[in-house]
């Protein structure tokens, strides 16, 4: 139903714009944070935020924080809607756009 699209369709797509920050973020470190892992496949929501965490990139809270989005992305990207409210997809788009604004 269009409730179920709206969820995971918006909670994808700030996935995807909070995996890309995430990459840029590694990107920005000195050294460099690798944003592939060792077969070079692209790293995905924990692994980028663990790697960040552990450089120092944020805190813990904010680690955890973003792990608690990317459990909302990954509920929505495997049909997990009964897991998910609107008001989690709102705080999800508004903390992604904060993530943006306060590291970016």
């Amino acid at each position: 139903d269009f409730e179920h699209r709206y969820i995971r369709m918006t909670t994808v797509l700030a996935g995807a714009v909070l995996q890309k920050a995430l990459r840029t973020l590694c990107e920005r470190q000195q050294p460099a944070v690798a944003a592939v892992n060792a077969r070079g496949e692209r790293k995905t929501l924990n692994p980028l935020i663990d790697d960040l965490k552990k450089v120092g990139a944020f805190s813990e809270a904010k680690a955890k924080q973003l792990r608690g989005w990317a459990a909302i992305r990954n509920q929505a990207a495997h049909g997990e809607f009964e897991n998910i409210a609107r008001s989690d997809v709102q705080q999800l788009l508004h903390g992604v756009n904060n993530f943006l604004a306060d590291f970016l």
